[in-house]
């Protein structure tokens, strides 16, 4: 009898002991203790928002700003959204600067990093160093194209395109008494 009970212990731990080892399920589950019965947003409508936050001032050539992207879900239900899928683009007035990168996050190999849960009244953003390359005028057009609903991986989120754009922004010349007294810093004192 004291071995079979031995047996049967052995066999439950090594069970549990694999059970444990296995690779994940790759499914994403929602729980909050706001609200456990709280459906996720598998509409065709979605209410999220793009929106772009830039420098309140006219820029400077040469000089690097940080550019806010972000998507916002109001509140009233939770959204899945892919995080590669925001982008933001400068497009220049004249366009002399030719092809323009553009600017967003690279994609994860593990799909399950790709995506995030935004509960109502959440956000996802990115901020992104940019420097105003020349006089002219820029606008920054930010875009949410999500092509992946995230079946793969056990998850429902919404497919489809969201755009924004800033107002416009003058490039200036950096001020000749700024240059003026940059190079002046930069000459060895005697």
């Amino acid at each position: 009898m004291r071995m079979v009970r031995n047996s049967v212990v052995l066999f439950v731990t090594a069970l549990v002991a694999v059970a444990l080892a296995a690779e994940p399920s790759g499914t994403l589950t929602v729980k909050t203790s706001e609200d456990p019965e709280a459906m996720v947003n598998t509409d065709a409508k979605t209410m999220l928002q793009v929106t772009i936050a830039i420098p309140r001032v006219a820029l400077e050539s040469g000089v690097e700003y940080d550019i806010r992207v972000e998507i916002h879900n109001p509140p009233g239900a939770i959204e899945i959204v892919y995080m590669p899928g925001l982008t933001f683009e400068p497009v220049f007035t004249p366009a002399k600067y030719g092809h323009v990168p553009l600017h967003g996050r690279m994609s994860a190999k593990d799909e399950r990093l790709n995506f995030v849960v935004l509960m109502g009244g959440d956000s996802y953003a990115r901020t992104y160093r940019w420097m105003a390359p020349g006089e002219g005028q820029v606008t920054f057009k930010a875009v949410y194209l999500n092509k992946r609903n995230g079946a793969e991986i056990g998850v429902k989120a919404w497919t489809g395109e969201i755009r924004s754009q800033s107002r416009v922004i003058n490039i200036t010349r950096q001020k000749k008494a700024e240059q003026g007294a940059a190079a002046a810093a930069d000459k060895p004192r005697r």
